[in-house]
């Protein structure tokens, strides 16, 4: 069994045991993407969920976020005073006002970014970024 068939098939068993409609999936190894797959529905229309396919998660990324970020800080990548300039200079398109911005005050939601900064560029809510899990792939190599 292949790489593919085998996440389907995990996939598919935790979709059923926890009642789940959708799920998408993309696993990256050593900066490449290994599978990425899509299971279910995405939502009342029925239509099939894709790797692509948009998922809102709300509050629950804060958490993972601020692990993630503390992990990195624990192994000396960034700081608390690390900008994203510094560590993500492809990241808000040269604007001097978002590479200004600490981590510290990120973690601690005083970067002055409104609630509904980068929708349009991540997209939520207008256009939806074209294969987001190649983006993620792109983008998770340049940081770590």
């Amino acid at each position: 069994m292949g790489d593919t068939e085998h996440v389907d098939a995990y996939v598919a068993e935790l979709q059923q045991r926890y009642h789940l409609r959708g799920v998408a999936v993309v696993v990256i190894r050593d900066g490449a993407i290994v599978v990425e797959s899509g299971q279910g529905v995405a939502g009342p229309s029925g239509e099939p969920v894709t790797a692509d396919t948009p998922f809102r998660i709300g509050s629950t990324s804060k958490q993972l976020t601020g692990l993630l970020i503390q992990q990195l800080i624990a192994e000396g990548a960034l700081t608390h005073a690390t900008t994203i300039g510094e560590a993500l200079p492809w990241f808000g398109g040269g604007s001097a006002r978002l590479s200004t911005i600490t981590v510290e005050q990120l973690l601690a939601h005083f970067s002055g970014l409104s609630t509904r900064a980068g929708l349009e560029q991540w997209g939520a809510g207008g256009g939806i970024v074209p294969n987001r899990s190649r983006l993620l792939c792109e983008r998770s190599t340049r940081l770590i």
